[in-house]
């Protein structure tokens, strides 16, 4: 990637997140005008600290989380927020859970589905080619389709309206538009979207859960994803994401859903100089950690 404009999307492997231009590089080769960030949809108003996100029951009382976590993230020199729900959406334990952290590429999961929200509702009009980017984006986590579908349907409004309707509270579009992956959120909200689709009854909901069973070993840019969930957490779908170097931080993230429906995220932050080589192990160890200790036989035993 060039040096002359950053792209859309997280931050740029290996390099450090430069001032946004103008014009903007998709695929590597044509120039398209970035859209602005939006503010929530007219009319609609963001919701209190408070608010629980639609259909989830009341929260349980949570267990502490398993030191194996902070083992996991000192280990490697960084810090791990996590969150367990299981399969009714109420919270099993959690770790930090409300600590916004960029997304890196589980913003996706967030466009795609307000995407398909919007084409159910009659709102907008899905292409060929939208549907191919929007399975490319979650399967291999493509970037260029999700820069594609950024720029195509304004992105940071896509997100903005998913933050209303499912009442997230630290979830917002990027401050620099078109830097996708920078969009904060924190490993309850994600859990919170993940367990909506996971539970939903909408055709939207089956396609989106088709997408996320499909996830490819390898991504689009060569990114082996068989790590967190998808390395010892056993999920049987999941979204990965990492991204190099926001703030002079490595970004490393797995959220998934087990065979028995819980909703595992383990978010990670490490320093620049915590190579991917030492941040996979502790998102590997925080997710198989999160999935013993919340298993049904140990929490019947509580």
């Amino acid at each position: 990637m060039r040096r002359r404009a950053a792209p859309p999307g997280r931050a740029p492997h290996r390099r450090t997140l430069r001032r946004l231009a103008i014009l903007v590089v998709v695929g590597g080769t044509t120039l398209v005008p970035v859209l602005p960030c939006a503010a929530a949809p007219p009319g609609t108003a963001a919701p209190p600290a408070s608010a629980v996100p639609d259909g989830s029951p009341p929260a349980a009382t949570p267990a502490p989380p398993p030191p194996a976590l902070a083992d996991a993230a000192q280990a490697a020199g960084g810090a791990i927020t996590a969150v367990v729900l299981d399969p009714a959406g109420r919270v099993l334990t959690a770790a930090d859970a409300d600590r916004p952290l960029p997304t890196a590429s589980l913003v996706k999961v967030l466009v795609v589905e307000e995407l398909l929200t919007r084409e159910a509702r009659g709102t907008v009009v899905l292409t060929a080619a939208d549907r191919s980017w929007m399975a490319a984006a979650l399967t291999t986590s493509d970037d260029a389709a999700m820069s594609a579908l950024w720029v195509r349907h304004d992105g940071a409004a896509l997100v903005a309206a998913a933050v209303v309707r499912h009442r997230l509270t630290g979830t917002a579009p990027p401050r620099l538009p078109g830097q996708w992956g920078t969009a904060p959120t924190t490993a309850r909200d994600v859990a919170a979207v993940l367990s909506a689709v996971e539970r939903g009854t909408r055709p939207a909901d089956a396609v989106l859960r088709g997408w996320l069973r499909a996830v490819t070993p390898t991504a689009a840019d060569g990114f082996d994803q068989a790590f967190g969930l998808l390395g010892a957490g056993g999920a049987v779908a999941a979204k990965q994401g990492w991204m190099c170097c926001v703030g002079g931080r490595r970004h490393l993230h797995s959220a998934g859903v087990l065979p028995d429906g819980r909703i595992v995220v383990v978010l990670g932050e490490f320093p620049r100089t915590t190579p991917w080589s030492a941040a996979r192990p502790a998102l590997d160890g925080a997710a198989a950690a999160l999935v013993a200790a919340t298993a049904p036989s140990e929490v019947a035993a509580r």
